[in-house]
C-alpha cells in the first residue's frame, strides 16, 4: 500500500491476481482521521469490481537529469525483474544503459545510468531512448515500443559545456555543448586574432570545433579564447589544447 500525496487516497496494490468472475468486498479496520477517531464499523466496507481489463503499462514521464542519468516514471507499479534487464533499453545512435536503479516501493520510477559517450541533454546530437520489453507487476506487458528523445533544449548560456578540456592537438575536434538555439562561436588567439567562427547548423545544441583555423590548417597547441554569442547574451571563457 502507498498513501498519495493528499493523504486522503491510498493506492492497494495486491501481490497476486483475483478471480475477477467473482464479487470482491475491501474490509478496512484500524484506520483513523487526523483527530484518532476509527472509522465506523457501517462505512469500513465497500464492492470492488476486478473484471475490468487489464491496462498495459505504460512510460509516463521522461526526466533527463544529467548526460548520463535519465529518469523514467511509469503508470503503473512494475515487475522488478523486467525493470532491471539492460536489454528492454536501447539507446540510439549510440551509447548503452550501463545501470538500473529502483527509486520506488512500488517500482513505478526508476534511474538509469548512461555510458560516458551517451550524448543525453543537448550534445550536438539527436539521440533516443527505446523502451521495450517491460512488464507490469501482474505482468501485463507494454503494448508497445516507447520512444523519447534525449535532447533538452537550453535557454541561455549558464550551461555550457566544453569538452574534452583541455584537449589534445590530435584530437579530431572539441565540443561546445548545452548551447541555446542560434549560438555563434568565435575562437581567438591570444593576441586577439579570430582564428575560427563557428555557426550552429542543427538544433541539438552542441557545436564540433575540429580544431582547424579558417584557412582549414591545425591550430597549434596553446590557449585560446572564444566567445559565445546567442544574439541575447555573450561568454568569454577560454580553452586550452596541449601536445
Amino acid at each position: 500500500m502507498s498513501l498519495l500525496t493528499d493523504h486522503q487516497d491510498l493506492l492497494v496494490v495486491f501481490d497476486l491476481p483475483h478471480n475477477t468472475l467473482e464479487k470482491d468486498t475491501l474490509r478496512v479496520s484500524n484506520v483513523v482521521n487526523q483527530y484518532q477517531m476509527p472509522l465506523h464499523p457501517d462505512f469500513n466496507r465497500l464492492p470492488v469490481d476486478l473484471g475490468a481489463d487489464l491496462v498495459a503499462p505504460r512510460v509516463s514521464e521522461l526526466k533527463v537529469c544529467s548526460r548520463n542519468y535519465v529518469q523514467l516514471s511509469f503508470s503503473q507499479p512494475m515487475d522488478s525483474i523486467s525493470l532491471q534487464n539492460v536489454e528492454n533499453y536501447l539507446l540510439w545512435p549510440w551509447g548503452e544503459v550501463v545501470g538500473i536503479e529502483i527509486l520506488d516501493s512500488l517500482a513505478s520510477k526508476i534511474q538509469l545510468q548512461l555510458s560516458q559517450d551517451s550524448p543525453a541533454g543537448g550534445f550536438g546530437k539527436a539521440v533516443y531512448l527505446h523502451v521495450k520489453g517491460l512488464k507490469n507487476r501482474w505482468q501485463v506487458p507494454m503494448a508497445e515500443e516507447q520512444k523519447f528523445s534525449l535532447f533538452r533544449p537550453v535557454e541561455n548560456l549558464s550551461q555550457i559545456v566544453i569538452y574534452p578540456q583541455p584537449v589534445r592537438a590530435e584530437n579530431k575536434e572539441l565540443i561546445f555543448a548545452k548551447l541555446p538555439q542560434k549560438a555563434q562561436i568565435q575562437i581567438f588567439n591570444l593576441n586577439g586574432i579570430l582564428i575560427k567562427t563557428l555557426n550552429q547548423v542543427n538544433d541539438y545544441g552542441g557545436m564540433h570545433w575540429d580544431l582547424t583555423d579558417q584557412s582549414g590548417n591545425r591550430v597549434a597547441s596553446g590557449i585560446y579564447l572564444y566567445r559565445i554569442t546567442d544574439g541575447k547574451q555573450d561568454k568569454i571563457g577560454k580553452l586550452v589544447i596541449v601536445r
